[in-house]
């Protein structure tokens, strides 16, 4: 049994190499002091293998959801929900899940992978997690730890909608977001969601007990 409770909670996964960044890819590390007792290490990988984080929602879900209640007007005035367009299929969320197996007395493989999403107007894709955790005791109070890790998938994919615009513009490709805006049909294509998420990560972590 570990010393301490793994905790989990959300810790957001975005320290780029190149660039720190709060806002993609999602991962927590909540070892505490001592996260493998010497007593306990070498049993199997099932028994060395622990449960880090199981989250609900990533970030690329969440940019779907901020627009899922929106809704734009047609030339008629009727309203146009987002809502069947941006509603993910079978209330599924895009969710990861993230393990960590010791490989020695202080360091550790990290893995996991993101379920993806679906909708009928874009689809997230799975991903896999794979990186390395290192940990160095510096006295009996403190130690000092490193974690990369990278990301492969994710990507977040918008649809087209087919719009008609009548005697004027005819029936065009348009994004259903922009429809209703005063960009061009075939202008507003760029601004469709093509995003992959972060797609690796370096942190570095202290730690001083009391």
């Amino acid at each position: 049994m570990l010393n301490k409770i793994i905790k989990i909670s959300v810790l957001l996964f975005a320290m780029s190499i190149l660039e720190a960044s709060a806002e993609q890819f999602s991962l927590e590390n909540k070892a505490e002091d001592n996260i493998w007792p010497s007593s306990t290490y070498g049993r199997g990988f099932v028994d060395d293998t622990y449960l880090i984080m199981a989250q609900q929602g990533t970030l690329m879900s969440k940019k779907v959801s901020d627009i899922r209640y929106q809704s734009i007007e047609n030339a008629f005035g009727k309203k146009i929900s987002f809502e069947k367009w941006y509603k993910n299929k079978n209330n599924w969320i895009d969710s990861q899940f993230m393990w960590l197996t010791q490989i020695e007395k202080n360091s550790g493989i990290l893995w996991g992978f993101t379920t993806g999403e679906k909708g009928e107007k874009y689809f997230i894709r799975p991903s896999l997690y794979l990186g390395f955790l290192q940990r160095y005791e510096i006295n009996n109070n403190s130690s000092l730890s490193f974690q990369f890790a990278f990301q492969f998938g994710g990507r977040l994919k918008e649809k087209i909608c087919i719009a008609d615009y009548g005697d004027i513009g005819g029936i065009q490709k348009v994004n259903c977001r922009l429809a209703a805006s005063e960009l061009e049909p075939k202008e507003t294509l760029k601004y469709l969601f093509n995003e992959h998420p972060n797609d690796h990560q370096f942190m570095i972590k202290y730690q001083l007990n009391f």
